[in-house]
């Protein structure tokens, strides 16, 4: 059974990108569109279906190309709208002229030119869908007023703000390096132990990660035996260990709590100070890259409207695919890749409750 529609869309496979930017355009302000092939519910045919489709649409949008008219689909999707009387909006994403058929069916209609760019007339394709609907079309929003100039004495409160902040940190980290000096200077100065030449030749089987050994060695004579010129004095080898700590904890960030539902990161993920900006992910992604498009999006093959991870909406998703996930798995999860731990990204409405509650 087709689904209710009011615009039937035509179009040549070589145009998918064009034709999947018209029907997103057109569905964002209410008009229902009918597009193959997500549309066409899987081991359907093709034919059955789409015959069916322009049969109950009421306007039919075809997309002309170079390839368009070569197609034998759009040929064939074009005889049944004529022959159904269907009202047919040509358009034309290149300067390739009509012949034959084509010629026929689309030379008398009214035609909407959107080459170089295809976008630049979408303005112009959504009126003419409503006026042949009879609808009226949503009206533009205004945009929203520039948001106002901070008086001098807001500048001087937030820069007060984030002056204490910075103080607190290096308050913080002055801190830090006064227990740490403080805990060494309890510790015992190391012992000399006094052991026996055979045990010099001993070497540990392994060295802790957390402490490593240094040996300082001397030699000393043994002054309990007395002098003699016969007896060659016992030398006594005086090993002296030191432990030098090499645990050294790389800290990624220091979790605030902004009396929030959550702690907040005082930086972002690569970046090592709260004023750097940090890396460029996409979502789900834990590596930068040169290019972010779909094409090089890990969680889609190639297009919006085919995400195989993170999809709440079957219209985006592979095939209809959802999984209505909006936190991301550990392993897709940059800040936990990143710096291990509990940490993760925020979600949706943690952003939003940051910034509606902070500034």
């Amino acid at each position: 059974m087709t689904m209710k529609h009011d615009v039937f869309i035509s179009y040549s496979s070589k145009n998918k990108e064009a034709a999947d930017a018209v029907c997103h355009m057109l569905e964002q302000d209410g008009i229902r569109c009918w597009i193959a092939p997500r549309d066409i519910p899987p081991g359907a045919e093709y034919g059955d279906l789409i015959d069916d489709a322009i049969k109950n649409a009421k306007v039919v949008v075809v997309l002309f190309s170079e390839t368009a008219a070569v197609s034998r689909w759009v040929k064939g999707e074009l005889n049944i709208a004529f022959e159904e009387q269907k009202i047919i909006i040509p358009y034309r994403l290149d300067k390739t002229p009509l012949r034959g058929q084509h010629r026929i069916i689309l030379n008398q209609m009214h035609w909407i030119d959107a080459y170089p760019d295809y976008k630049v007339k979408f303005m112009d394709l959504k009126d003419a869908v409503y006026q042949f609907l009879g609808k009226v079309p949503s009206p533009v929003p205004p945009p929203p007023p520039p948001p106002p100039t901070p008086s001098f004495w807001e500048k001087f409160r937030k820069q007060i703000i984030a002056g204490t902040l910075l103080i607190v940190l290096v308050l913080g980290a002055c801190l830090g390096i006064l227990l740490s000096k403080s805990q060494a200077d309890k510790e015992p100065d190391p012992v000399p132990v006094v052991i026996d030449e055979d045990e010099l030749n001993v070497v540990p089987d392994s060295v802790s990660s957390v402490s490593k050994e240094t040996e300082k060695t001397t030699s000393v004579v043994d002054k309990t035996v007395p002098p003699s010129d016969s007896v060659s004095q016992p030398v006594k080898k005086v090993v002296q260990k030191e432990y030098v700590s090499t645990n050294v904890v790389k800290t990624s960030s220091v979790a605030v709590d902004l009396g929030l539902s959550v702690k907040w990161a005082s930086c972002n993920v690569g970046a090592s100070s709260p004023e750097e900006y940090g890396g460029y992910f996409a979502w789900g992604e834990t590596e930068e890259k040169d290019d972010y498009d779909w094409d090089t999006y890990k969680y889609c093959n190639g297009s919006y409207d085919s995400m195989t991870k993170y999809c709440t909406d079957s219209r985006y998703g592979y095939n209809g695919f959802t999984d209505y996930k909006t936190t991301l798995d550990p392993a897709d999860d940059v800040a936990h890749v990143k710096w291990g731990g509990s940490w993760r990204m925020p979600t949706l409405d943690e952003i939003k409750e940051l910034e509606n509650n902070c500034t």
